[in-house]
């Protein structure tokens, strides 16, 4: 207990440091001109940032050049590309960053979506498709259990009846 004192105490109990996600939303409000809903590049920037922070060459990068870099590569795929660098030029100078070094870790942040994506299966099989509930595979509710003897625990949510 006494390690962890002194850490925090090192850290000046400051426990809540900022991240990435923290730039994100107020980064999309000061740039009007993206052209595309706010909503979906507000997502495809979250789960781009998302995968990049779980990759080890991220690791030192600043986290408002993070953020800018994947809101950049979110966008990118969503306006056209004269929009594109004019949002990479404008963010790089909000956040006070070189275009040239932002826009190489734009790119490494599309390799790594680009390598998460080719993990995802194309094709689903139609074993994995749910099927919706007709009245021939509806499926049939459990007789709800009369008693507890205390032998048996139920393991399996359907197992639990109120």
């Amino acid at each position: 207990m006494s390690w962890e004192l002194l850490l925090v105490s090192k850290l000046g109990w400051d426990l809540a440091p900022i991240t990435a996600f923290d730039f994100v939303d107020h980064l999309l409000c000061r740039v009007p001109f993206i052209g595309c809903d706010p909503a979906i590049a507000r997502k495809h920037a979250t789960t781009f940032l998302a995968l990049a922070v779980t990759e080890p060459e991220f690791v030192q990068v600043e986290p408002s050049a993070l953020a800018v870099a994947s809101i950049i590569s979110a966008v990118r795929g969503l306006i056209p590309l004269s929009q594109s660098t004019a949002a990479l030029s404008t963010f790089a100078v909000a956040v006070n960053l070189d275009p040239h070094a932002l826009h190489t870790l734009v790119d490494q942040i599309d390799l790594v979506v680009e390598r998460e994506a080719m993990l995802v299966p194309t094709t689903v099989s139609s074993q994995q498709t749910q099927q919706p509930l007709t009245p021939t595979n509806k499926q049939q509710s459990p007789e709800p259990m009369e008693f507890f003897d205390g032998n048996k625990t139920p393991t399996e949510v359907t197992d639990i009846h109120f």
